[in-house]
């Protein structure tokens, strides 16, 4: 349930803020000041940011009136205030009102979903951890393995039409994934603003937004911001143990300090702004610590590239790029941290202003080990750092996006199936699959064996419906992804974004059984939780009309999304060769569960496909050298144009993943596309935007000649991804290609 909390005007500052002249108003907060929660009475050191948090939130719903009384029963930690502060706000609002209590109403005891997602036993240690200022919300320091970062502060913005004013509602805290950022400065430092469709159609939004918004005495401005939501700091937040006498006088305004410590302009001047700005989303993306590495054991080295004109590489004559090397030691470690039971070849990371892949260093008399745990090229440095910041431990922890791994089977989209379609494969052998695969399932579901039939149907169930994966999911919250739990598929998240946890994420992730008739919330799950207790379909309607249900699902899934299942197909993470072995249009893929694979002919692809160029006809090869590097596909970096990943639809190296279609009545009939025009970008599209990104250092310039200038400029590219929707030219493009056809000029035009 979220209810409205404070309502404030876009520059207004309410009676309870601290008094202050409007000369230095104007100079402190140039762009307004968005009181949304302060109180001079919760201004109170012994009342935890979150009971504030609580507190403020339940007290709209009934307001109340401040007191001694009330002000002593808020003191104390999360664990003891939280559970009463529902019956506390309706006691002392009704002591206002002077009615009296509704002593009918009985409170539940807090259910096994709760449980699993209540904040306040974490946001205690989050405290006690701060308190004694060891760094320990970095995680790597306790015999646990805890680490902070967990809670979810998240307000939600709207726009009252009657009052014209913006409507700020403080949402339930939750526990969920951690970041770095969180880690780094306690999860109260960050609070997650998501906009509504109303509230984006309204033009003073962008000036709202720029203005400082005040949360229990503390500033906090946005440091970054995506379509629908944007991400405010706490502009005073620091590190422990951080020395004020290294901060400049200008630090000590705004978001100076911390732009400086995540991303400082001086260093990274080279940039443009628009790249500049994206990458606070490292700070921001789903990750978990995995291993420490001393300043003296990062090494970097060039990335391989193909021959090019100008000073700077095309990214996809970049052979390597995304992708560097990390020692067995440190996997060892990441491995045991993330609780997996299986050894890993290769992790998603982000470590020292970098990201991408880090493929294990396997010593051998062609390659020894570096004395190095961790080994950059410069395609994956994204930020160079402050030097005075080299030595945060913070900085030197690597997170964890996730470990590679291969799944089995895949699924083909409709623009896949386009591809190959157009690219030779009959008509009859997607339809054939596609009947194959559907009765597969479909029998499974309807046809029980004499013996054990309960046992079969039930095991049916649970792996199509992948109940199993999604019960650990679940109950893994945060570590999920890490893990390699994400209930997402990599084919419904793009490419080269990170994962963000959605408020629909976050509502199917807390479906829980419910606490008074047991009953799971999905139709599957229920299904395998009657079928395991005994119960019979054709005995029990109940069973009987979900089975049915199930089946529907089913059907859909094939009928209308069109997606079909390839059973003798796998999805992995792509990985330059480092052995230079494998020759052009080469892969090799060591299994840790043996599969004949090696020898054929396969397809390879990106999701999404969009280009006839964008899936491609390879062979799988059995490479002695890289048989070590299990669970990853390697591919090889002799191409002479361009690297592989690049041909399917514009990869890289960083922890983008493919599918690898071993079908045979797939591969036989597909050719690889005639020409590589597809994959140029045409004239007519380089004419039609106009480039003038700007970049950081005539950015800079604008500092030094107009100050305020140079700040407005700055929120405004802060706030660029705002109310900006992908996927219209992805409509487009779908229309293009269903009237003129996938390889006409057109199609490509609008697909690039």
């Amino acid at each position: 349930i979220q209810q409205p909390v404070l309502e404030t005007g876009p520059t207004s500052i309410n009676q309870t803020s601290p008094t202050l002249d409007q000369d230095n108003h104007q100079s402190t907060y140039p762009f307004g000041l968005n009181v949304v929660a302060d109180s001079a009475d919760l201004n109170d050191p012994q009342i935890a940011w979150g009971i504030k948090w609580e507190f403020c939130r339940l007290a709209t719903q009934r307001p109340v009136t401040f007191s001694d009384a009330l002000l002593a029963e808020l003191r104390g930690k999360h664990v003891d205030i939280a559970p009463k502060l529902r019956q506390l706000v309706r006691d002392h609002a009704q002591k206002r009102d002077r009615t009296t209590s509704d002593k009918s109403q009985a409170w539940s005891q807090p259910s096994r979903e709760s449980a699993i997602i209540a904040p306040w036993e974490e946001l205690d240690r989050e405290d006690q951890a701060w308190e004694r200022g060891a760094d320990e919300g970095i995680g790597l320091k306790t015999e646990d393995g805890w680490y902070g970062g967990k809670v979810q502060f998240i307000t939600t913005l709207d726009w009252e039409e009657k009052k014209k004013r913006f409507k700020v509602n403080l949402n339930v805290p939750t526990t969920g994934k951690s970041t770095h950022f969180g880690r780094a400065f306690h999860s109260r430092s960050c609070i997650t603003m998501r906009i509504t469709k109303n509230a984006l159609k309204q033009p003073k939004l962008k000036q709202y937004l720029k203005a400082c918004h005040r949360f229990f005495g503390r500033d906090f401005y946005v440091l970054d911001a995506s379509t629908e939501k944007v991400t405010l700091v706490d502009s005073k937040a620091r590190r422990p143990n951080h020395d004020p006498s290294t901060e400049m006088p200008e630090e000590r305004l705004g978001l100076i300090w911390m732009l400086n410590y995540l991303n400082p302009m001086e260093v990274n001047q080279g940039q443009s702004v628009s790249k500049w700005r994206a990458r606070f989303q490292l700070y921001f993306s789903d990750t978990v610590p995995g291993f420490r590495v001393d300043l003296g054991r990062i090494f970097e080295v060039p990335d391989l590239e193909l021959p090019h004109d100008g000073e700077k590489c095309p990214a996809e004559k970049v052979l390597t790029d995304g992708c560097g090397r990390i020692s067995l030691r440190a996997l060892k470690d990441i491995q045991n941290n993330l609780k997996l039971d299986h050894p890993i070849s290769a992790v998603q990371l982000r470590f020292f202003g970098a990201k991408g892949m880090a493929l294990a260093l396997h010593p051998s008399t062609q390659e020894p080990e570096e004395p190095g745990d961790i080994i950059l090229r410069p395609s994956q440095v994204k930020i160079h750092m402050d030097a005075r910041y080299e030595t945060d431990e913070a900085k030197l922890t690597i997170d964890i996006v996730r470990p590679a791994k291969i799944t089995t089977p895949a699924r083909l989209s409709a623009e896949t199936i386009q591809i190959m379609s157009h690219n030779g494969v009959p008509t009859h052998v997607f339809l054939e699959l596609q009947k194959r695969c559907f009765e597969e399932d479909f029998s499974a579901l309807v046809d029980w064996p004499a013996d054990k039939p309960l046992v079969k149907l039930a095991l049916a169930v649970a792996q199509t419906q992948n109940v199993v994966g999604s019960r650990r999911a679940r109950l893994a919250r945060g570590m999920a992804r890490a893990r390699g739990l994400s209930s997402k598929s990599w084919d419904e998240v793009e490419e080269g974004q990170d994962e963000v946890e959605t408020e629909a994420d976050q509502r199917s992730a807390a479906w829980w059984p419910d606490d008074v008739s047991g009953c799971p919330s999905s139709i599957a799950e229920t299904c395998l939780v009657n079928l395991q207790a005994g119960f019979r379909p054709e005995s029990l309607p109940y069973l009987k009309n979900k089975l049915r249900n199930l089946l529907d699902d089913t059907l859909s899934r094939y009928v209308d999304k069109f997606r079909i299942t390839v059973p003798q197909a796998l999805t992995g993470t792509l990985v330059p060769d480092p052995s230079g072995e494998l020759k052009p249009d080469e892969i090799s893929i060591s299994l840790s569960e043996p599969m004949e694979i090696n020898g054929k002919k396969v397809m390879i692809l990106r999701n999404p496909a969009k280009q006839e160029t964008d899936v491609r006809k390879v062979k799988i090869v059995n490479c002695p050298k890289l048989h070590q590097l299990k669970d990853v596909i390697v591919v090889s970096v002799r191409n002479k144009d361009r690297s592989l990943a690049s041909r399917l639809g514009g990869g890289d190296y960083d922890g983008d993943k493919a599918q690898v279609i071993l079908e045979e009545s797939l591969v036989k009939s597909f050719r690889n596309a005639p020409t590589d025009k597809a994959l140029e970008v045409p004239k007519c599209v380089k004419d039609s935007f106009k480039c003038d990104n700007g970049s950081v250092a005539n950015l800079l310039v604008d500092k030094q000649n107009n100050e305020a200038h140079f700040n407005g400029r700055l929120s405004d590219i802060l706030l660029l991804p705002l109310n900006v929707y992908p996927g219209e030219y992805s409509i487009w493009h779908e229309l293009a290609v269903y009237i003129y056809g996938l390889g006409s000029d057109e199609a490509i035009r609008v697909g690039h």
